[in-house]
Parts: structure tokens; C-alpha cells; sequence
């Protein structure tokens, strides 16, 4: 394995992990890899709190920094909000989140473009270099493609 991509069990070894060493200042370079993409999240307003109560928690749990993508869930509108994306304040963003009705019909595909090409953009940053994140300098893909292998 590259020493440029250092992913080893935290249990068995005394030098750091990539993934144990994301503390909070790195999770700001996350958040703002996520606000510089070009085509840009346009619909971003603000930062959430994590609920402590979804697919993440596991990692929050042993210190393992996190960010993720807010679409809404049963969160509540404000009047702001409603001025940028329509809706009704003082409703849920999504109605139909974690009930039976909570189907493929009821999916924005507007907001899930703009999910995907977010998470894609940060997957593609993020495989090419952590230097962002951890001060490692990696390699720009197109030098991987001409990697033996």
C-alpha cells in the first residue's frame, strides 16, 4: 500500500489513521470541499447538527469525524427556506421521510442530482489527494492511470 494513503487498524498500530485523525478542523475542510464544487450545492443554507440517531453515529462514536448532505427529513421550514426552495414554513421538508408513502415515487430527482453530483465531486477530490485533509500530499488521477498493475 502507498505510503500516501495510510489506512491502518487503529487498534493494532501506534502511528496515526487517516480515518482517526479527522478531528473537527478537518471536517471544516470537508464541509468547504463540499461548498467550492463548481457546479455547486446553489441550494446551500447553513450548517445542521448531526441527530446522533442515523447511518453515521458509528463513526461519530469512536471519534471518527463525519459531514454529510441535508436534504431535509422531517426537519421544519422556515419562511426563509420556503423563499428559496417553495413549500409552506412550519411544515416537514420532506413529508413522506421514514413512512410507508417514504417510496421511489416520492424521490426528487432535483435533489438527487444535486446529492450525487456533491458526494461525486468530493469522492474524486478525496481519491486523488488528502493533503486537504491530513497534509498528505497524493497524485492527480491521471498519474494513477499510468500506474503498473
Amino acid at each position: 500500500m502507498s505510503t500516501r494513503y495510510p489506512l491502518e487498524d487503529r487498534a493494532r498500530s501506534k502511528s496515526w489513521s487517516l480515518l482517526s485523525r479527522l478531528q473537527s478542523t478537518r471536517r471544516s475542510t470537508l464541509r468547504r470541499l463540499h461548498r467550492k464544487q463548481p457546479s455547486g450545492p446553489k441550494e446551500y443554507l447553513g450548517q445542521g447538527r448531526f441527530s446522533r440517531r442515523s447511518d453515521y453515529q458509528p463513526f461519530i462514536s469512536p471519534g471518527i469525524s463525519a459531514v454529510g448532505l441535508f436534504t431535509g427529513a422531517e426537519a421544519i421550514k422556515t419562511g426563509t427556506q420556503v423563499s428559496i426552495w417553495g413549500g409552506t414554513a412550519g411544515t416537514s421538508y420532506d413529508p413522506f421521510y421514514h413512512r410507508a408513502c417514504d417510496t421511489l415515487d416520492n424521490v426528487s430527482t432535483q435533489a438527487l442530482e444535486v446529492n450525487i453530483d456533491a458526494i461525486a465531486y468530493a469522492i474524486y477530490n478525496l481519491a486523488a489527494t488528502t493533503e486537504a485533509v491530513n497534509g498528505l500530499v497524493g497524485v492527480e488521477p491521471s498519474e494513477l492511470s499510468n500506474s503498473p498493475r
